[in-house]
């Protein structure tokens, strides 16, 4: 922290923390990932056990994961199984990837897919990435 910073958190400390949160927040939602972990960090540095800024770091966490996701599953592209029907049987799926790998025909795109399925969009492309990382399904 600079001087600033710190001259502030002695005198003030609730105030910081206050005002650390909401600028964590803020860069969260701009996608600012590192710039809000460094405040949320900040935070328990003044406030170890401070609950709002562990469950900010876990929004953080979350948030960057789902973006990861959209940047590596576009919505135009077709998906395609990779493996045959003996190779996917061998595999375990949970429930909510099964449904999406029976929705994957080759022709529909992850738009398409997405819209069929009843879970959030977030959810089903984490889903995507997954598969796409297992290499059981590939993107044309």
């Amino acid at each position: 922290m600079d001087k600033v910073a710190v001259g502030m958190a002695e005198s003030d400390p609730v105030g910081s923390i206050i005002a650390l949160l909401a600028t964590a927040e803020m860069r969260l939602k701009e996608g600012r990932f590192d710039a809000a972990i460094e405040a949320y960090e900040r935070v328990l540095m003044l406030d170890g056990l401070n609950q709002a800024a562990k469950k900010g770091l876990l929004a953080v966490v979350e948030a960057r994961k789902q973006s990861r996701a959209r940047e590596t599953v576009p919505l135009d592209k077709v998906p395609a199984l990779r493996i045959g029907a003996v190779a996917l049987s061998q595999q375990q799926f949970d429930p909510h990837e099964g449904f999406v790998l029976s929705r994957i025909n080759g022709e529909w795109d992850v738009r398409s897919i997405l819209k069929l399925c009843p879970m959030p969009e977030e959810e089903t492309l984490l889903i995507f990435a997954r598969l796409l990382e297992r290499q059981v399904i590939s993107l044309r």
